[in-house]
């Protein structure tokens, strides 16, 4: 069965333009109510997670989530560098997009939302696209500022773990903790090594958008970039993945050590 949202797609830019000016009046009331706010955002997650699924927002689903993203920063207080007329319209875009989520059934269909990615396309054409790079630049800046405060952090520990032994390397392994070559003795190669599995930060780093292996293996060369690790005589090594430690294997010879609680 085929469900329309709405029965016409085919929107003027100034019955667009209706639609949208027709929201700004709630989007005032969310923004000046803690609740309403709330509510939204619940109503928001209902729809995200049904969204992927409708093929014409795909072309701006990436949109809408910065859009929400910005006006929540603002409620916030974290972001203000926009105007209010700005953040109104985004907000009622929004409105216009999601109000309907209560009626949209579990299967998606596949007509009727063009009205909603014209919508967001035209509020972004009305200058918001400018203040919404703005945002992204300035979470993107806020968001690299994070991972290397984290990253120091992570540098910070692994050096306290080391004491004064040199650092061989730092392994991903596959459940996602960092083993951490603690070089004991560098008289002859291959040069005698305590092994210590350390626990990757990986909630904090998911919330940073970092979920892949790659993405964690950069978090390890960042952390590597940012401290000042003695080195074994081998010198400096990238941080790998487990699935690659034969390439360091001939190193070191590790016995496995355990931290102290």
């Amino acid at each position: 069965m085929i469900i329309t949202k709405r029965f016409k797609t085919n929107f003027t830019e100034e019955e667009l333009k209706n639609a949208l000016f027709a929201k700004k009046d709630q989007a005032e009331e969310i923004l000046n109510d803690t609740n309403k706010w709330e509510k939204f955002k619940v109503k928001y997650e209902t729809f995200l997670h049904k969204a992927y699924d409708i093929p014409v927002l795909g072309t701006v689903i990436d949109d809408i989530i910065s859009m929400y993203q910005l006006v929540e920063s603002y409620v916030k207080r974290e972001y203000t560098d926009i105007p209010l007329t700005s953040i109104i319209s985004i907000l009622a875009a929004l409105i216009y997009v999601i109000s309907p989520i209560d009626f949209i059934p579990d299967f998606i269909p596949v007509i009727g939302y063009l009205d909603d990615a014209a919508v967001v396309t035209l509020v972004l054409g009305l200058g918001v696209g400018h203040d919404l790079e703005k945002y992204k630049s300035w979470q993107e800046k806020l968001r690299d500022n994070a991972i290397k405060e984290l990253e120091e952090q992570v540098g910070e520990a692994i050096l306290e773990l080391l004491d004064d032994r040199a650092l061989g390397a730092l392994i991903l392994s596959k459940d996602e903790t960092v083993r951490v070559y603690a070089v004991e003795d560098i008289d002859e190669e291959p040069y005698r090594s305590t092994v210590y599995s350390v626990n990757l930060p990986v909630t904090i780093l998911k919330k940073m958008y970092l979920e892949k292996e790659e993405d964690y293996i950069a978090f390890l060369n960042g952390v590597i970039e940012n401290t000042d690790f003695e080195w074994s005589p081998v010198g400096r090594l990238d941080a790998i993945h487990e699935a690659f430690i034969h390439r360091y294997e001939n190193y070191f010879d590790v016995e496995e050590g355990v931290l102290d609680e």
